[in-house]
């Protein structure tokens, strides 16, 4: 059943907003307008669909790949991988690939993508790095767009039985294959942008007895194993990895991992009875009753109504 909003005592909204404050539409006398609070910078997706850095306590209205935006609310992550955007960087190991940086522009505002090339050499051609494990999930994403060949990518333990794989056509956005294989389990899903970009998405399950985990990022002609042209390849932006079971916002990185703490966006001095409804961005709900203080649940938010 729809909300009538002018029954409403509460209306909260991707709209207005300053640093530390979420404007609401009703009360009209800024009462009910929420605070907000996250002590670092953020990312979002702006009304471009370019991936921007938005500054300390300032709330995010993200737009990815819709003209509406939501109030985008997460929780506390740490991107594992340095050097993010700068593949080129000896941080990361090239193995028969070459890599030329700032290539073409990426979905990331003022940041350029790098080419990974596969140098003419029969074998395979791949992009590495291997992070300390743990009894835990780990959830890798990057950007990548079509330069030539498609894109494999490889998640393995210390034996080679135990991984996860994911092959994705960069040319016409659809998956090649996805691999289980020995203790190491996993799922994955994309993200279609403009331009030719995706953000592929992968989570990796690993058993105890794992101490770590190898991330490796293949050219893909059919098979990872081929002999390649010598200026075909892939491009790549925005590589991540949390330790977490699903992906979050991007969160760009030197020579170290970041941090991104926690938005908490709050409506405080709620009085008497009443019903608060969270509409996601999906259209379900989520119903709190007679909250006094009122905490923006985690999620993308098209709206808030106090009843």
């Amino acid at each position: 059943m729809a909300i009538d909003l002018d029954d409403a005592t509460l209306v909260i909204t991707a709209n207005g907003y300053k640093a530390g404050t979420l404007y609401s539409l009703k009360p009209y006398d800024g009462s009910g307008d929420a605070t907000v609070t996250r002590s670092t910078t953020a990312t979002r997706m702006n009304s471009s669909g370019l991936i921007e850095t938005v500054a300390v306590n300032v709330p995010r209205l993200d737009y990815t790949n819709t003209t509406c935006p939501s109030i985008l609310v997460e929780g506390q992550s740490t991107n594992l991988l340095h050097y993010s955007d700068d593949f080129a960087n000896n941080y990361w190991t090239k193995t028969r690939a070459t890599i030329t940086s700032d290539s073409i522009a990426s979905p990331i505002a003022s940041v350029n993508a790098d080419k990974m090339i596969p140098e003419v050499i029969s074998g395979n051609h791949f992009v590495r790095r291997t992070t300390s494990s743990s009894n835990t999930s780990f959830t890798f994403s990057g950007y990548f767009k079509d330069g030539g060949y498609n894109i494999w990518l490889r998640f393995t333990g210390a034996a080679f039985d135990n991984r996860v794989e994911y092959g994705f056509n960069l040319t016409n956005g659809t998956e090649i294959d996805f691999v289980q294989a020995g203790t190491i389990t996993g799922s994955r899903t994309f993200v279609s942008l403009a331009d030719g970009w995706y953000r592929l998405i992968v989570t990796i399950n690993v058993p105890s007895g794992e101490p770590n985990l190898q991330n490796s990022m293949f050219a893909y002609n059919g098979n990872v194993s081929f002999t390649p042209d010598g200026t075909s390849g892939f491009y790549i932006v925005g590589a991540q990895l949390e330790e977490q079971p699903s992906v979050s916002s991007y969160i760009p990185t030197t020579n170290q991992t970041v941090t991104r703490n926690a938005d908490v966006i709050e409506v405080t001095g709620l009085t008497g009875t009443s019903t608060l409804t969270e509409t996601f961005e999906d259209d379900t709900t989520n119903v709190i009753s007679n909250p006094s203080t009122y905490t923006m649940s985690e999620g993308r938010i098209k709206k808030v109504v106090r009843l």
